[in-house]
């Protein structure tokens, strides 16, 4: 069987970044069915307690365990954020993703709450009524590639963000719903194909700096799907919401983080 070349190109490197999202190809917006506010649920989280939470400085973020949990029982996973003048309200919840789930919603939203139990010496939590999102007039999606930095010095990436938005109204939602285990084999086993593509087109015709960058940049990925068939891989959207005094705040202080 022939070895199979692989031409690699600028934009095979934006795809690999994050860099390559066209909203102008986006779905319209009359096709996007919003989850029935009747097949969420939301726990709004009032206090957590820990020795320090800058002392976490470890090479994975403190919420992993919860997300694999979660993954390895295919639990979506709510995250939401709500800034204003009183300060800041952190929730965690679930939803049901077709009608047959709904039976089972309650049950997913108890292994949410009880693996956030889990994290925290202590959790200061209440039930909470899904927000209307829509009254914030400007939202944006954020995109990229997600990276987890070890926080041994000053404020975490989170706290530089609050801080920067004291006084403002401000969102940031982030839904995420597993990966089937299956899916992201299939995703590791084209990584492979194409990094050994890029090698042999490489010795064909001679080193060549992006088809190096992009093995690298496949590479990294390979890391990643090797990961998340260990501890679960997650498909994620990133909201930002605000008006005119704070989304374009919000979307700076985002991107500083």
């Amino acid at each position: 069987m022939a070895n199979r070349t692989l031409d690699v190109r600028p934009d095979a490197l934006d795809y690999l970044t994050g860099l390559s999202l066209d909203f102008a190809t986006m779905p319209a917006l009359a096709s996007w069915r919003p989850v029935d506010p009747r097949a969420r649920r939301l726990a709004l989280v009032r206090g957590v307690g820990v020795p320090d939470v800058t002392s976490h400085d470890g090479p994975a973020p403190l919420s992993e365990p919860m997300l694999a949990g979660l993954a390895g029982e295919s639990i979506p996973f709510a995250f939401q954020v709500l800034g204003g003048f009183g300060g800041t309200q952190f929730s965690v919840g679930t939803w049901a993703s077709s009608q047959a789930d709904l039976a089972q919603l309650d049950q997913q939203q108890h292994i949410v709450t009880s693996l956030l139990d889990g994290l925290f010496a202590f959790v200061d939590r209440v039930p909470a009524s899904p927000v209307d999102l829509g009254a914030f007039p400007l939202a944006g999606i954020a995109h990229g590639i997600p990276q987890h930095d070890a926080v041994a010095d000053g404020p975490a990436p989170w706290d530089r963000l609050l801080r920067s938005m004291q006084g403002l109204r401000f969102g940031v939602l982030v839904l995420a719903e597993p990966i089937d285990p299956s899916t992201i084999s299939r995703l590791r086993n084209v990584a492979l194909d194409d990094v050994r593509a890029a090698l042999v087109a490489e010795d064909a015709r001679g080193p060549g700096p992006l088809a190096q960058l992009y093995a690298s940049q496949v590479d990294a990925m390979l890391s990643s799907l090797t990961r998340a068939l260990a501890i679960g891989g997650w498909r994620t959207a990133v909201y930002l919401l605000g008006d005119s005094a704070s989304y374009w705040q919000l979307s700076a202080a985002w991107q500083a983080t």
